[in-house]
């Protein structure tokens, strides 16, 4: 399923071109709506489309990490996050569970690193001539 962000994205521009961007929110919620992360059994997956507010001049290296977790405590924590198809513009955050875990609510903190886009300096502008006997 491939659920709606909400991510606010801080940017940092670093001297020499490198840029950081990071976010942090909940990733999603299915306790409150009995949704199949909470209520399903196997394999289950929340994939959700990141794009970056400043995309980058090529594919940023891009990390993510668990920032609060809702669980049943009657059944094993089992799950995975990963980035996937990561390009200048955006990637894929997935989080994957199994078996019988039933997980409430994730939230998930990103940070993408990279080269800045190449942004063109303002353009100097020639005066045009004045006509020739003026």
């Amino acid at each position: 399923m491939l659920a709606p962000t909400r991510f606010v994205q801080q940017t940092v521009s670093l001297p020499g071109s490198f840029q950081i961007i990071s976010a942090q929110d909940e990733l999603f919620n299915h306790v409150d709506t009995n949704e199949y992360m909470w209520s399903g059994d196997g394999a289950r997956h929340v994939r959700v489309e990141m794009t970056f507010d400043i995309p980058f001049a090529a594919p940023p290296a891009v990390t993510a990490a668990l920032s609060g977790i809702d669980s049943s405590q009657s059944e094993n924590l089992r799950f995975n996050i990963r980035c996937e198809d990561i390009t200048a513009d955006g990637f894929t955050l997935v989080f994957d569970t199994w078996d019988n875990t039933r997980i409430a609510r994730a939230g998930v903190a990103w940070t993408a690193q990279g080269i800045a886009p190449v942004r063109p300096r303002g353009s100097i502008a020639a005066k045009p001539k004045a006509p020739e006997g003026k």
